[in-house]
């Protein structure tokens, strides 16, 4: 929009480094965790078969494939590899053959041989929540609201619950109340309150157990993830939550 447009509520999804929040004067400090993520687009010589894979490494490292049907359906995933700052600068500077020889060894052919898709880019990882997400004609949404690490992959269905929630909202105010009310927007506000400060923390508490280097802390965090991903109901509670269901 090349000028200022009047409307009567304005949902606000610009991300982390949203302009708006800012100019609203919104408090936004995020807690970093010294990590990045390193996200693009792959395609394997191996079907996914609709199956997410995830590694966890020293340090807290998380490389993460998501099954994809761009650019080659059936063969394409979406990587976020977190790592340390270091780390993430030197995966950056590889050529793209080099990136994909360290990317094929960490993932030791468990996807068959990944080839880049699309380019590269990485952005610093932070926990943080918008000291307000409502007010007078206006709603924050998604990464603008809040920022949780992406471990547990949660980082979409809490965005995809903030819309389903302000939907609600919407679809529930009654005829004489306009769109923008401060009062109808806290409706949104505390619906998404405990969703999003739950997974904030279960997200923060599993980054701490993935990156202590006792051999306590990792037997703990294997069987939880192993008995995370045998009870389906468990990973359905896990989804539900963060879309506020």
């Amino acid at each position: 929009v090349d000028a200022a447009t009047p409307a009567a509520l304005t949902a606000l999804c610009e991300g982390r480094e949203s302009a708006a929040r800012a100019a609203l004067g919104v408090a936004f400090t995020p807690k970093a965790y010294g990590h990045q993520a390193l996200a693009t687009r792959l395609v394997a010589d191996r079907p996914h078969q609709g199956i997410a894979r995830q590694w966890f490494g020293a340090a807290g490292e998380v490389l993460a494939l998501l099954p994809f049907d761009r650019p080659s359906p059936g063969h394409s995933y979406g990587l976020v590899w977190s790592c340390t700052e270091e780390h993430a600068a030197r995966l950056m500077a590889l050529p793209e053959a080099a990136f994909e020889q360290a990317l094929n060894t960490a993932t030791a052919g468990a996807a068959g041989t990944l080839v880049l898709g699309g380019t590269r880019a990485a952005w610093p990882l932070a926990l943080a929540r918008a000291g307000e997400v409502s007010g007078p004609g206006w709603a924050l949404l998604g990464d603008a609201a809040h920022l949780v690490h992406p471990l547990a992959g949660q980082g979409l269905n809490l965005g995809l619950g903030d819309v389903a929630a302000l939907s609600r909202v919407i679809a529930a105010r009654e005829p004489w109340r306009p769109l923008g009310d401060e009062r109808l927007l806290r409706r949104y506000a505390r619906e998404r309150l405990a969703p999003t400060l739950a997974m904030g923390e279960l997200t923060d508490a599993l980054q701490r157990l993935f990156a202590h280097p006792s051999p306590l802390a990792r037997d703990l965090r294997n069987r939880g993830l192993d008995a995370l991903d045998h009870i389906t109901p468990l990973k359905r509670w896990l989804t539900q939550r963060a879309l506020g269901l």
